[in-house]
């Protein structure tokens, strides 16, 4: 029987990633009924998982960084700031307010977690820092978000954004997606805004930022796994982050 429905399982094309969820879910179900329900053996120990055909995000390169960062104007050019040099989410960096801005600091409690109510700080880059004072210096005076325009599409269409970002890339020379898979043919997309984030851990590891700090800048991490650790201070973490090199912005004189 779990033969025959894993059988079925892959052939009602679903992706790797979700076939080894159910089947690891019926695993762990079944090592809990095995002790429960005196069963001689878990049937689940001999299905074998799928090798995962597709992937997250990639992070952008150092060239494409470039590009995207000499390229951007208006709005794009401040949220790509914001999720270069902070890992923010896009839906993060669309609802950020003034107010969640300090003078060395970013405090959010980001949408993905908010139930959790866990809060987040990240140190400002000085290039970020700058482009933020640009912002700042041409918005109307009382505005409560860095970006009004976009949170109020994004409030109605979330897709009309990521759409427009996709486009820019494309617009940059930027591959965004690609077709995989075997038993079905997918478009993945493979590069993002959220590959910004991606990049922004990439650009940690490559400084040698303690892994600790990482998880605690861009809210990652199991509260277990981070426990093993002692928690980085602030100082350390904005150590940190000015230690990443400043990418290609045009930062404008006098701002």
């Amino acid at each position: 029987q779990a033969q025959d429905y894993v059988a079925d399982l892959w052939r009602s094309a679903v992706s790797p990633r979700t076939f080894n969820g159910h089947t690891k879910f019926l695993k762990s179900m079944f090592t809990v009924l095995r002790v429960k329900a005196g069963l001689l053996s878990n049937v689940w120990d001999n299905i074998k998982v799928m090798d995962k055909q597709t992937q997250g995000r990639e992070n952008f390169t150092p060239e494409e960084l470039a590009s995207i960062c000499s390229k951007a104007t208006g709005s794009f050019r401040y949220m790509i700031a914001l999720g270069l040099y902070t890992g923010m989410r896009l839906g993060d960096v669309i609802n950020l307010r003034w107010s969640d801005i300090g003078r060395d600091s970013i405090t959010i409690t980001p949408l993905k977690t908010i139930r959790k109510g866990k809060k987040v700080t990240m140190p400002i880059h000085p290039v970020l820092r700058a482009l933020l004072n640009e912002l700042k210096a041409g918005q109307a005076a009382g505005s409560d978000y860095l970006f009004p325009a976009e949170r109020e599409s994004y409030s109605k269409n979330t897709a009309a954004i990521t759409k427009r970002f996709q486009q820019f890339l494309k617009d940059c020379g930027i591959k965004t997606t690609e077709e995989a898979g075997n038993h079905r043919r997918k478009v993945i997309v493979r590069k993002g805004f959220h590959s910004l984030r991606h990049s922004f851990v990439s650009l940690c590891a490559a400084n040698r930022i303690p892994q600790v700090a990482i998880q605690e800048l861009v809210g990652h991490g199991s509260p277990a796994m981070t426990a093993l650790y002692s928690h980085t201070d602030f100082q350390q973490k904005q150590d940190a982050i000015r230690t990443l090199p400043a990418i290609a912005f045009d930062i404008k004189k006098g701002k």
